[in-house]
């Protein structure tokens, strides 16, 4: 049962986190507001008020927005590994057979080294060729390898359509919300 819990909670925490952080980065930002707008203003069909998947998938920007926003969110921890049946060696350093290894997801995706103003909503970072192919291959929201989260392609496609049509139906703005609220509320402490 516990394990099921932390399932069905890291989905919807996680989710819960990102939405919060890209729909305050974007009210707070009306230049990004309205790109993202444009875009999907361009997919809709007036008979047809709600967004879908199938019209809001294929948007860049909405997917930049959508990633950046998973990049930012609350920290799910760490992402432990062991390999019970030998010793490892990774960048010259002995790890003997059932030592468990593991990475902040935080201390990769707020690495600068990787990300450019890594505290900063850039969503453009995922969509210029130059940096991009960078970033995704360290992009680490979902895990990798053979423990990736089974529910990764249903969060993204809730992403794509939540965030679609929360900015397409209805004009925010921001009320008694400050970066110091989300930053402490929402990612938890920044280092």
């Amino acid at each position: 049962m516990k394990s099921w819990w932390n399932a069905f909670g890291i989905g919807v925490e996680a989710l819960a986190n990102h939405f919060a952080i890209a729909i305050f980065e974007l009210v707070k930002d009306p230049v990004k507001m309205a790109k993202l707008k444009r875009g999907l203003e361009a997919t809709n069909e007036p008979a047809h008020p709600f967004l879908g998947h199938d019209q809001v998938q294929k948007l860049p920007y909405l997917n930049a927005v959508a990633l950046e926003g998973l990049r930012l969110g609350k920290d799910n921890g760490r992402s432990p590994r062991v390999d019970p049946r030998s010793s490892t060696v990774c960048r010259s350093h002995l790890i003997p057979t059932g030592m468990v290894m593991s990475v902040s997801l935080k201390d990769i995706h707020l690495n600068e080294d990787i990300f450019e103003d890594p505290h900063a909503f850039m969503p453009k970072r995922w969509m210029e060729p130059k940096t991009s192919k960078d970033v995704y291959r360290h992009f680490l929201a979902f895990s990798r390898g053979p423990r990736v989260c089974l529910g990764r392609r249903l969060a993204m496609a809730e992403s794509f359509v939540c965030i679609a049509n929360l900015i397409h139906r209805f004009d925010m703005q921001l009320w008694r919300t400050t970066q110091q609220n989300v930053d402490t509320g929402l990612r938890g402490l920044i280092h």
